[in-house]
């Protein structure tokens, strides 16, 4: 028997910005603690999608090692690639 911890809507806000400002460990214990690798935010934005606006490689590279969709798209339509080639 384990002690199951819950995901608030305050863990996702927080593992949203975690990827925008690079914070990997911070991000990292919060995806063991069960919040799903393509959660999206209220845009429609991945983890993987911030950290390529934001140009987070190593995020984005963590995002990619654990399954990371590499074509989830925002709302506007939008792929982590397209950030990448527009943020550079």
């Amino acid at each position: 028997l384990g002690v199951e911890e819950t995901i608030t809507s305050n863990d996702v806000e927080d593992i949203f910005r975690y990827a925008r400002h690079g914070r990997g460990e911070e991000m990292e214990k919060l995806l063991e603690a069960g919040i799903p690798i393509n959660v999206r935010d209220e845009y429609g934005s991945t983890l993987l999608i911030i950290a390529c606006q934001n140009g987070n490689k190593k995020i984005a590279k963590n995002v990619l090692r654990r399954g990371g969709n590499i074509n989830g798209r925002n709302f506007k339509g939008n792929t982590a690639l397209h950030y990448c080639y527009q943020c550079k």
